[in-house]
């Protein structure tokens, strides 16, 4: 996935980078509530983590909701395409022997 937002920068512009670098950190604080969820020294502290993880978890679940508005602009096919040529070019035929 790092490779793909490195790559990003040279296919959009910084707004779609920051989008994916923000999911991201997502993605790496929700591993760490993962973590501490089940290794937690206190029933508090693992209540947190699972408040966390349910936020975290919500927070990814938007980008099927954010990403195609920030990915759209990049996307569409506006450009035209050329009128098509008046006159057909034929094959040449081969020749019979």
């Amino acid at each position: 996935m790092l490779g793909a937002i490195d790559a990003s920068e040279f296919l959009f512009g910084d707004d779609v980078r920051k989008y994916l670098d923000e999911m991201w950190n997502r993605f790496i604080k929700l591993g760490a509530a993962n973590a501490m969820m089940q290794d937690g020294p206190t029933p508090e502290s693992r209540r947190a983590n699972v408040e966390a993880q349910s936020r975290l978890c919500s927070e990814i679940t938007l980008f099927y909701y954010e990403g195609s508005d920030v990915f759209a602009p990049y996307m569409r096919m506006e450009h035209r395409l050329r009128p098509p040529l008046k006159k057909r070019r034929q094959r040449p035929q081969p020749k019979k022997a």
